[in-house]
């Protein structure tokens, strides 16, 4: 009955021991998880606000070029004001799109922003060489 007992004490004492460091193994883990997932969602944060700047800087180009054209010819001015409404449609999907984003993991995450980044980078070379460029002719 002792040797029983003094068997059934150390299966309990040792499952207890393999159910405590797991425990610790299990919580390390969340513990490192949660912080990759702060790590990624602060990511996704900074970026956000990179890309708000970027999408501000755009209207700010395209408002400049509005005052700028401003006394053009009328059929110069139809052109210009038919070419930036597109470009200020697409900064305004660019930040529709950013702002509807939601973290679905982190390989999803990197690959919206890749895409997302290409789209911003074309569209920010659209407005810089479209509003840059002397309008004298047409």
């Amino acid at each position: 009955m002792i040797v029983v007992v003094f068997i059934m004490n150390s299966i309990i004492t040792s499952s207890l021991v393999y159910s405590k460091s797991s425990a610790e193994n299990i919580s390390k883990e969340n513990i490192h998880l949660a912080f990759l997932q702060n790590d990624y969602t602060s990511e996704i944060v900074q970026y956000k606000k990179a890309q708000a700047e970027k999408i501000k800087a755009n209207k700010k180009s395209m408002v400049a070029f509005k005052k700028r054209i401003a006394n053009e010819k009328k059929d110069a001015k139809t052109v210009y004001k038919k070419k930036i409404a597109e470009l200020e449609k697409q900064n305004s999907d660019m930040e529709k799109r950013m702002d509807d984003y939601k973290a679905k993991g982190k390989e999803e995450w990197e690959f919206f922003k890749a895409d997302f980044s290409k789209s911003m980078d074309e569209l920010g070379e659209a407005v810089r060489q479209y509003t840059s460029s002397p309008k004298t002719e047409l």
